[in-house]
C-alpha cells in the first residue's frame, strides 16, 4: 500500500491584546503636564502616563488630539508646545518613534491620507501639510483665519474655521480641494465653529461662541455634501453644550448637560434620550463599542468613566488633568504561515498540556540562534519572561514554566528571535 503524505498548510493569528484605547490628557495651559494613558477592553486597569513623565521626560504643553494613522503609529499634537509627538503601534506594546517640531504653529489636529498627513494651525491661519514618511512640511495652505477640527471626503478636506486671523468670531466651514490645495466652498454655519463629523453624505459642525462680555452661546450646523445646503440650529445663550460631537448606533450624538444626547432632525438636542449625567463632563468619545467621558476639575487626578451604549459604568479610572481626547486601535497581531517559517527554530510540545501548575516547553534548534522566550495571556497580557536573547547551540532544548501564580485559563508560549516568531497554545487547569 502506498503510503499517502499530506502537506496542511494553514495561517495562524495571534491576537496579542485587545483594541487599545488612547486617552490624551490636555494638561494646564502654560504648564507641560500634558499626559497620555491606555486601557484595553477588558477594563482591567489603566497604564500611564506611558513613556513621558512630567518631571523627567514631560510630554509637553496643552495636548490637543490625537490622530491613529495606517493602524500603526499614533500622532499626539502638542498645541502650546508646537510638535507633534509620534508612537509605534506595531508590536506587542507601543513605543516613542520621534517628534515633529513646528515652531509657533499653534497645531490643533491632524489628518492623514495614506503618507500625507495636514496639519490644522492657529496661528499660521494656515494648514500644514506633511510627508509622514520623513516627517516634514511640505507645504502650506492659507485658510484666511485659525482652521479647527478636519475631515476628508470625496478628494477635499472640509475644516471648521473657528475664528478670524483678528480672533472675531467666524461662522465659516470651507473645502480645500487636496490636489490644488485650493478652497474651493465656503458654507456659512453657526457662528464659532469646532467639532465635526461626517456621517454618509452629511457633515455636522457643532458651534460654540461669545458675545463681547463673554456669554455663552451653542449651536449645531449639518451641511448635505451632495448638494450644499446648510441646515442651521442656534440654541441662543446656554451652558448647557460640549464641544464633542460622537456617532454610534447611527445616530449623532454631541455632548449636553453632563452627559450625550442625539441630534433631532432639526439639529435640537433630544433630551429624552440623554445618555450619562456626570458633573464636570468635559470629553466625550465613542468606539462603537462603548463609551468614554473625561471629567476634570482641572487639577490632576481626573476621572475617566467607560460605559457600555446604554450608560451602564463598565469601569472608572485615575488619569491626567483634563482627559480631552481619545484614540482608538487596534489589537497587535501576530500572522504565522506555516508555509514559511524557517525549521532552524521550532517549538515542539510542551508537556503535560493541560497541566497543573508547571509546564515544560520544548523547543528545538538546528543552528546557534538568539532566541526570546516569553508568555502571554489569551488577552495578550505579557505574564512573563523565560528568557531574553539567549543563545542556544543546535540540539533539543527545554525550559519549565510554573503557572502557578496565575489563575487557569489559556496561555501562550511565544519563541522569537529577530526575524520569526513561533507559538506554542497551552492549557493552565487548576
Amino acid at each position: 500500500m502506498k503510503k499517502i503524505i499530506t502537506t496542511i498548510i494553514f495561517t495562524l493569528t495571534i491576537v496579542l491584546g485587545n483594541a487599545r484605547v488612547f486617552t490624551l490628557c490636555e494638561g494646564n495651559y502654560g504648564t507641560p503636564n500634558a499626559s497620555l494613558w491606555s486601557i484595553n477592553q477588558n477594563f482591567d486597569g489603566v497604564t500611564g502616563p506611558i513613556y513621558w513623565n512630567e518631571n523627567t521626560n514631560p510630554l509637553g504643553d496643552t495636548g490637543q488630539s490625537m490622530t491613529v494613522v495606517n493602524d500603526e503609529k499614533l500622532y499626539i499634537v502638542m498645541n502650546n508646545s508646537h510638535s507633534i509627538e509620534v508612537l509605534n503601534l506595531d508590536g506587542y506594546a507601543q513605543s516613542f518613534l520621534t517628534s515633529i517640531p513646528l515652531p509657533s504653529a499653534g497645531p490643533r489636529y491632524l489628518i492623514a491620507n495614506g503618507n500625507t498627513g495636514y496639519v490644522s494651525c492657529w496661528n499660521l491661519s494656515a494648514i500644514l501639510v506633511l510627508d509622514l514618511a520623513q516627517n516634514t512640511v511640505t507645504d502650506t495652505i492659507a485658510v484666511g483665519g485659525m482652521p479647527e477640527m478636519m475631515v476628508m471626503h470625496g478628494g477635499k478636506i472640509y475644516t471648521s474655521i473657528a475664528m478670524n486671523s483678528d480672533w472675531s468670531s467666524s461662522d465659516r466651514v470651507i473645502s480645500i480641494d487636496v490636489s490644488t490645495k485650493a478652497v474651493v466652498d465656503t458654507f456659512t454655519v453657526v457662528s464659532g465653529p469646532a467639532a465635526l463629523l461626517l456621517q454618509n453624505n452629511a457633515l455636522f459642525v457643532a458651534s460654540t461662541y461669545y458675545d463681547d462680555i463673554w456669554n455663552t452661546y451653542a449651536g449645531n450646523s449639518k451641511i448635505d455634501l451632495s448638494t450644499g445646503i446648510v441646515s442651521t440650529f442656534d440654541a441662543g445663550m446656554t451652558f448647557d453644550f460640549g464641544l464633542d460631537l460622537l456617532e454610534f448606533n447611527n445616530q449623532v450624538y454631541r455632548i449636553y448637560n453632563g452627559g450625550i444626547a442625539p441630534l433631532s432632525e432639526d439639529l435640537s438636542i433630544d433630551v429624552a434620550q440623554q445618555i450619562g449625567n456626570f458633573s464636570g463632563l468635559y470629553s466625550a468619545s465613542s468606539d462603537g463599542n462603548n463609551l468614554y467621558f473625561g471629567l476634570t476639575d482641572y487639577v490632576a487626578p481626573d476621572d475617566l468613566i467607560v460605559t457600555d451604549l446604554e450608560g451602564n459604568q463598565l469601569a472608572q479610572y485615575n488619569v491626567g488633568a483634563l482627559p480631552g481626547s481619545f484614540a482608538f486601535a487596534p489589537a497587535s497581531s501576530v500572522s504565522i504561515d506555516d508555509t514559511q517559517i524557517p525549521k532552524a527554530v521550532s517549538i515542539l510540545s510542551n508537556y503535560p498540556n493541560p497541566f497543573n501548575p508547571a509546564t515544560t516547553i520544548r523547543f528545538s534548534v538546528e543552528t546557534q540562534e538568539i532566541i526570546s522566550l516569553h508568555i502571554y495571556d489569551i488577552s495578550g497580557k505579557l505574564v512573563e519572561t523565560l528568557f531574553v536573547d539567549a543563545q542556544f547551540n543546535n540540539g533539543n532544548h527545554a525550559v519549565q514554566w510554573n503557572g502557578n501564580d496565575v489563575s487557569s485559563g489559556i496561555y501562550f508560549a511565544i519563541l522569537k528571535n529577530s526575524e520569526h516568531i513561533w507559538t506554542k497554545k497551552m492549557t493552565l487547569m487548576k
